[in-house]
């Protein structure tokens, strides 16, 4: 369905019923590797989205081709805005994206590494969206004390 570009509606309507059914972690890890693979639309935007909800326990493999394609969107080949498809380069991204990658970013930071975390951080310098990006650095770098990280305890 992702190859065959589904149009915005579609992806929609596709994730509001996998949002309610039960998928095996296995299919949903092939799932995303293989969209992660994909040249970018607003529908795989929606299929992540619906797919990192689910809030598996996603093998390494997976979250690397997830930062790969997160960290790499101004090199993909784009196509015509019309059909859902990434904005031509030197336009910012569409909101589905950022919103994708938020979620991403909440479900798995404590997978990423370092390396994984700075990559994010430099998309995020060049690929803005004024209030989204401000989650995503929050979520990434927030104050370690908050979380209860990095506190001595006596």
């Amino acid at each position: 369905l992702c190859r065959e570009n589904c149009t915005l509606r579609e992806a929609a309507i596709i994730s509001s019923v996998l949002s309610k059914v039960s998928v095996p972690v296995a299919h949903s890890a092939v799932a995303l590797h293989k969209i992660s693979s994909l040249e970018y639309t607003g529908g795989q935007a929606v299929f992540i989205r619906c797919l990192l909800n689910k809030k598996y326990s996603l093998p390494m493999p997976v979250i690397g081709s997830l930062v790969k394609y997160f960290t790499l969107p101004y090199t993909r080949v784009i196509s015509s805005r019309s059909s859902g498809s990434a904005p031509p380069k030197g336009e910012p991204l569409p909101v589905l994206w950022h919103q994708a990658l938020l979620t991403f970013c909440e479900r798995y930071k404590g997978s990423l590494s370092e390396k994984d975390k700075e990559g994010i951080k430099n998309v995020c310098k060049v690929e803005q969206h004024h209030l989204i990006t401000k989650e995503i650095r929050r979520e990434l770098f927030g104050a370690k004390g908050y979380r209860g990280e990095g506190m001595e305890v006596d």
